[in-house]
């Protein structure tokens, strides 16, 4: 982690313009330096809210309300991956979303791993590109043998395409390198002044907020700290350097960055992150994502 953040204070940022494809993906264009190369990401300029996920997974992460469930924070706690005692329908499902102050623009939470990465497949595949993910060598979600929102894990091998220009969670060095890039080197993305920047415990009364409130850095990324943690695409395996991983025994571990609503100002720093497994049976109440690609 160290040898990162020094790698990146050292480089020179270059950024490039903002666009918007289909009015719907706000991307911001930054050149990726490396020890080797330079190459073009664009990157979405807030986490997926809840409207853009909806749109093209159909279906919202299911939930379960507990007895006794009546604070905000408690209610977002009673998400669950496991089978709903009754079918919901997603008018149903966006409701409660709604009635909990989570809505279209909010960030999309209660998302695994496996989740972030099958969203990223579909949008590529339903904007004509390549996607950058395939399980057992296959890029079509149909033949993963995984169902969303269920906690389960994928059962093959999980690869990622460097040369796909599809859509896809960015990399640890990748999410440092905009986070960090202020020649001020601030202690947050674009201020010393973590209210200035983010959503976190002592503000954010317990739920999540709608993106893209709190100020942007000097590039437009909004919210990379606080409002919610996101993933990236940093599997640990045992031995360094392999992007490929299969989880059988569900011990595998990849990175959630930028803390959440719910979580200290010393989370949302860019020298903590926390290590989870993929699958996540578990509620998280305060875990998105936010996507990438590359277009060199």
């Amino acid at each position: 982690m160290k040898k990162i953040l020094v790698g990146l204070l050292c480089m020179t940022i270059i950024i490039f313009n903002v666009f918007s494809q289909e009015n719907e993906l706000k991307m911001i264009n930054v050149a990726i330096q490396t020890k080797d190369s330079i190459y073009q990401i664009e990157i979405l300029e807030h986490e997926v809210p809840v409207s853009l996920y909806i749109k093209y997974m159909g279906e919202l992460p299911e939930k379960k309300v507990e007895e006794n469930s009546t604070s905000v924070s408690n209610l977002l706690k009673s998400f669950s991956f496991g089978s709903a005692k009754k079918q919901e329908t997603e008018e149903q499902k966006k409701s409660y979303y709604q009635e909990i102050g989570i809505h279209d623009n909010h960030p999309v939470v209660a998302i695994s791993f496996f989740d972030a990465i099958y969203f990223c497949n579909i949008l590529s595949a339903r904007n004509n590109l390549t996607p950058v993910y395939s399980v057992d060598g296959n890029t079509n979600v149909n033949f993963w043998n995984y169902t969303p929102h269920k906690g389960n894990h994928i059962s093959g091998k999980v690869t990622q395409d460097e040369e796909a220009n599809g859509y896809r969670l960015p990399t640890l060095y990748e999410w440092l390198w905009v986070f960090k890039y202020d020649e001020k080197n601030f202690d947050y993305p674009g201020s010393d002044n973590i209210d200035e920047v983010a959503w976190y415990k002592k503000n954010s009364d317990g739920t999540t907020h709608e993106v893209a409130q709190k100020k942007p850095n000097s590039i437009g990324l909004y919210d990379l700290a606080g409002n919610v943690k996101e993933w990236i695409y940093e599997p640990f395996e045992q031995e360094p350097g392999e992007y490929g991983f299969s989880d059988p025994d569900h011990k595998f571990t990849t990175p959630v960055v930028g803390g959440g609503f719910n979580q200290s100002a010393f989370s949302c720093r860019p020298d903590t992150n926390f290590r989870t497994t993929p699958g996540l049976k578990q509620s998280t109440e305060d875990t998105g994502f936010r996507i990438v690609r590359t277009i060199k």
